[in-house]
């Protein structure tokens, strides 16, 4: 904070009483009140370091060497803190060194038992930069040491899809995850929340710790909630939560059918069903290392359309991993993981990968081809009818070529041959023919 001085600068310093620091770097708040300075008193021993009598008089070289290098250690301990001020030597006693001090604070200060874990925590730090060491078990700050620690106190909250744990089960099954780590307490639940048929849980963990508390295998042992239907990807402890690599999962199950019930989160059917699809799917992926959970999050019409993810932690599969191992998993029969629900594994969609659904049946090549020949054919075979007609008439023609002929001046009917040596009328050739007739009979 820009207004208030670092604890850099009160190392080099001189450093100022409480009471100093309330009138000099108190700040004022909005309503014109400064923000109060805490203090809390500190004690512990140094060790590799025998005690002089220099060490009990303030103005002598040793002293405050030593008063400058003890004050260094518990700034570079606690400036973790964004409230921490500056830290005030007191004096040194006999006891190897026994050392009395005080820790400044400017606005909210820890507790004395968190004060302490996180001494003890950097206890070694000293043993690095100087020639003594913190003895861990020595420190103790308003009557608390490492004997009467007061329990560790961690925020928790995470979501129960549809709510089907009882309260009492979860906190048990926080209890027993967290047990093999450290000793627990108590777990207390401080806020229940429906929100759309899911149950929203927020309480506190309190450990019985001498340093603080591993916030990463904490969250680590508590993915055994996933067996009580907890999102894990909602699960946060003090802020902290799980790094999780999660998937978009949907499907098609083909031998049920929708119906209105499973659209409500509280339906004993929409329970059941997701529980029991969820535990087929997760028997599909348990093969690999890193799976966590199936969450299945609703349904839709359409045969059964399920849409949900999967949950797993790094280093996770790809996407078409997943979706290899699902669509590996659905048998002959189409059953999923020897399940009794079938699915059609080309709607099986893991992320943005799918299957491509196979080509659509269609007309075999060598049917096109003997289709084109055919058609071929039925245009030929008229053509060569009609060339050999036309060739067949023409041939005929040149024998003897008969049609009909229209004078248009007399309007008689003519016949013409090929050989035309003359041209006769009606009457012309009636009398031709008597003669000829006559000529035959005076023969006979």
């Amino acid at each position: 904070r820009g207004d208030v001085p670092t604890a850099t600068s009160w190392v080099a310093e001189e450093a100022f009483t409480p009471e100093q620091l309330v009138t000099t770097v108190g700040n004022v708040g909005p309503m014109g009140t400064k923000t109060p300075v805490h203090t809390l008193p500190l004690s512990f021993r140094l060790l590799g370091i025998a005690y002089t009598e220099d060490l009990s008089k303030k103005s002598s070289r040793n002293y405050k060497e030593l008063e400058k290098e003890v004050r260094m250690m518990l700034h570079q301990v606690l400036s973790a803190y964004d409230t921490f001020l500056q830290a005030n030597i007191l004096g040194f006693t006999n006891g190897s060194v026994l050392v009395q001090a005080q820790a400044v604070f400017q606005g909210e200060a820890p507790s004395s038992s968190h004060l302490i874990r996180t001494l003890v925590a950097e206890a070694g730090w000293g043993q690095d930069a100087f020639s003594w060491w913190l003895e861990p078990r020595s420190i103790s700050s308003n009557g608390f040491s490492l004997e009467n620690l007061d329990p560790e106190k961690l925020a928790i909250s995470f979501t129960v899809l549809g709510g089907m744990e009882p309260v009492e089960k979860l906190v048990g099954e926080v209890m027993l995850s967290l047990s093999a780590l450290y000793p627990v307490r108590n777990v207390t639940v401080g806020q229940l929340r429906n929100i759309n048929g899911d149950l929203e849980m927020a309480g506190d963990i309190y450990l019985d710790t001498t340093i603080h508390t591993n916030i990463t295998a904490v969250l680590q042992a508590l993915t055994a909630l996933a067996t009580c239907s907890v999102d894990l990807s909602t699960l946060s402890v003090q802020g902290s939560r799980l790094q999780l690599q999660v998937y978009p999962l949907s499907f098609l199950v083909t031998n049920r059918r929708f119906s209105k019930e499973l659209l409500d989160p509280l339906a004993a059917e929409h329970q059941e069903l997701r529980r029991a699809l969820g535990n087929v799917v997760a028997k599909a992926l348990r093969d690999n290392g890193s799976f966590l959970q199936v969450l299945i999050r609703g349904f839709l019409s359409g045969s059964l359309l399920c849409h949900g993810d999967v949950v797993f932690q790094p280093p996770a599969p790809s996407s078409l991993e997943v979706l290899e191992a699902l669509v590996l998993a659905v048998g002959p029969d189409k059953a999923l993981a020897d399940s009794d629900f079938q699915v059609d594994p080309y709607s099986i969609s893991v992320g943005e990968d799918a299957l491509e659904p196979p080509p659509a049946p269609g007309f075999p090549e060598y049917g096109v081809a003997i289709m084109v020949v055919c058609g071929l054919i039925i245009i030929t075979i008229p053509i060569i009818l009609l060339v050999c007609l036309r060739a067949r008439r023409f041939g005929w023609s040149d024998v003897a070529v008969l049609w009909d002929r229209r004078d248009p001046e007399a309007g008689t009917q003519t016949l013409e041959m090929e050989n035309r040596g003359y041209w006769a009328t009606p009457d012309e050739a009636a009398e031709e023919t008597h003669e000829c007739w006559q000529r035959e009979s005076m023969a006979c």
